[in-house]
Protein backbone atom coordinates (compact mmCIF):
# COMPACT_ATOMS: atom_id res chain seq x y z
CA UNK A 1 0.00 0.00 0.00
CA UNK A 2 2.81 2.63 0.76
CA UNK A 3 4.15 1.80 -2.60
CA UNK A 4 0.83 2.61 -4.42
CA UNK A 5 0.70 5.97 -2.36
CA UNK A 6 3.91 7.07 -2.91
CA UNK A 7 3.13 6.59 -6.92
CA UNK A 8 0.16 8.67 -6.35
CA UNK A 9 2.35 11.33 -5.34
CA UNK A 10 5.05 11.64 -7.99
CA UNK A 11 1.82 11.38 -10.38
CA UNK A 12 0.52 14.14 -8.76
CA UNK A 13 4.12 15.72 -9.26
CA UNK A 14 4.16 15.01 -12.80
CA UNK A 15 0.47 16.38 -13.23
CA UNK A 16 1.64 19.60 -11.31
CA UNK A 17 4.73 20.13 -13.58
CA UNK A 18 3.70 19.89 -16.59
CA UNK A 19 0.53 22.36 -15.80
CA UNK A 20 2.90 24.47 -14.70
CA UNK A 21 4.99 23.95 -17.73
CA UNK A 22 2.11 24.44 -19.78
CA UNK A 23 1.13 28.06 -17.84
CA UNK A 24 4.79 29.46 -18.41
CA UNK A 25 4.49 28.54 -22.59
CA UNK A 26 1.66 30.04 -21.99
CA UNK A 27 2.27 33.26 -20.30
CA UNK A 28 5.37 33.26 -22.52
CA UNK A 29 3.08 33.40 -25.90
CA UNK A 30 0.69 36.04 -24.66
CA UNK A 31 3.60 38.41 -23.50
CA UNK A 32 4.76 37.88 -26.99
CA UNK A 33 1.72 38.49 -28.68
CA UNK A 34 1.04 41.27 -26.05
CA UNK A 35 3.84 42.52 -26.84
CA UNK A 36 3.52 42.72 -31.07
CA UNK A 37 0.09 44.21 -30.71
CA UNK A 38 1.36 46.92 -28.79
CA UNK A 39 3.47 47.30 -31.72
CA UNK A 40 0.77 46.86 -34.01
CA UNK A 41 -0.95 49.46 -32.44
CA UNK A 42 1.20 52.05 -32.16
CA UNK A 43 2.34 51.69 -35.91
CA UNK A 44 -1.52 52.22 -36.76
CA UNK A 45 -1.57 55.29 -34.49
CA UNK A 46 1.28 56.58 -36.65
CA UNK A 47 0.14 55.94 -39.55
CA UNK A 48 -3.61 57.62 -38.66
CA UNK A 49 -1.07 60.26 -37.87
CA UNK A 50 0.74 60.80 -40.81
CA UNK A 51 -2.21 60.09 -43.35
CA UNK A 52 -4.56 63.38 -41.26
CA UNK A 53 -1.44 65.26 -42.31
CA UNK A 54 -1.70 64.05 -46.13
CA UNK A 55 -5.19 64.57 -45.98
CA UNK A 56 -4.43 68.40 -45.09
CA UNK A 57 -1.67 68.62 -47.27
CA UNK A 58 -3.99 67.45 -50.20
CA UNK A 59 -6.25 69.79 -48.92
CA UNK A 60 -4.30 72.60 -49.05
CA UNK A 61 -2.81 71.97 -52.60
CA UNK A 62 -6.22 71.59 -53.72
CA UNK A 63 -7.24 75.12 -52.71
CA UNK A 64 -4.06 76.61 -54.29
CA UNK A 65 -4.64 74.79 -57.73
CA UNK A 66 -8.46 75.87 -57.73
CA UNK A 67 -7.12 79.22 -56.76
CA UNK A 68 -4.56 78.93 -59.72
CA UNK A 69 -7.47 77.84 -61.93
CA UNK A 70 -9.65 80.93 -61.22
CA UNK A 71 -6.48 83.08 -62.00
CA UNK A 72 -5.67 81.67 -65.45
CA UNK A 73 -9.70 82.12 -66.27
CA UNK A 74 -8.97 85.99 -64.89
CA UNK A 75 -6.18 86.35 -67.47
CA UNK A 76 -7.75 85.15 -70.31
CA UNK A 77 -10.62 87.06 -70.09
CA UNK A 78 -8.20 89.92 -69.74
CA UNK A 79 -6.36 89.01 -72.64
CA UNK A 80 -9.50 88.56 -74.10
CA UNK A 81 -8.89 85.15 -74.53
CA UNK A 82 -11.98 83.46 -73.42
CA UNK A 83 -15.29 83.82 -75.10
CA UNK A 84 -17.01 84.08 -71.43
CA UNK A 85 -18.39 87.27 -70.32
CA UNK A 86 -16.35 89.20 -67.87
CA UNK A 87 -18.04 89.37 -64.39
CA UNK A 88 -20.01 92.75 -64.11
Amino acid sequence: MAENKHDGTNLEHLIFEQFRQLREHHDTRFNELNSKLNDLMAEVHETTVRLGSLETLYSNLSNRVDRLGDDVIQIKRRLELSDAPAPS
